[in-house]
């Protein structure tokens, strides 16, 4: 009861769903008991079969999800590799498009999170944002192309364009301004606030930057600090 469809095929296979809204061709079409959940666009949700409280908006978004609960996909190909996803968010052509289970991730902006399969907690916020993490967990990326080549790392802040853009299984770094440990690697424990603070920076630890240019040329270095 309750359900809308328009388009050839929409919602089709609904049989005791309720509160469903489907338009567009093959939007919503396997849904069979699913409740509450909003696919706009061409095969928009289209293999959800009892997954509730989810908004698919875009052609191909959420496309495989099929027991999943509580996500928002808006733009083409968003979120369209997600089968039992929980609690996920993203926002622009292709983000988390890869996302096969991971769950309460947030990605806005083209290609954000785009390779994330199995990556928990994670945000990502500018194109291409984290856009090569397949597995990481509590990453923050804020800013175009911010930590944009981590993989697997965890626990990383980056916000500002490029920051941390090099970073692939760093763990524990903070980055706050343009460019800031823009060649860290695998380091660790670090934190560089400030326009290419910490800036060429590649396996060291443990070093505090705050100020522009802060530790501009430090390689290597471990348990260094600079303020202003």
């Amino acid at each position: 009861t309750n359900n809308i469809a328009i388009g050839n095929d929409a919602g089709g296979a609904i049989t005791t769903g309720t509160d469903n809204v489907a338009i567009g061709t093959s939007a919503l079409d396997a849904a069979t008991t699913a409740v509450n959940n909003v696919a706009i666009g061409s095969s928009a949700l289209g293999a959800n079969t009892v997954g509730t409280s989810n908004i698919a908006i875009g052609t191909n978004a959420m496309l495989l999800l099929t027991t999943g609960t509580g996500n928002v996909a808006i733009g083409t190909n968003t979120l369209d590799a997600t089968t039992t996803g929980v609690n996920n968010v993203a926002i622009g052509s292709a983000a988390l498009g890869a996302n096969t289970i991971g769950d309460s991730n947030i990605a806005i902006g083209k290609d954000a999170l785009t390779l994330n399969t199995t990556g928990v907690n994670n945000i990502s916020i500018g194109a291409d944002s984290l856009a090569t993490q397949t597995v990481g967990v509590r990453n923050v990326g804020i800013g175009k192309s911010a930590m944009t080549a981590l993989t697997t790392g965890t626990d990383n802040i980056a916000i500002g364009a490029t920051a941390l853009d090099a970073a692939t299984t760093a763990v524990e770094n903070v980055a706050i301004g343009t460019d800031a440990l823009g060649a860290c690697t695998v380091g660790t424990f670090n934190v560089g606030i400030g326009d290419d603070a910490l800036l060429v920076l590649t396996t060291a630890t443990s070093c505090v930057a705050i100020g522009r240019d802060t530790l501009k040329a430090v390689t290597t270095g471990v348990d260094n600090t600079a303020i202003g």
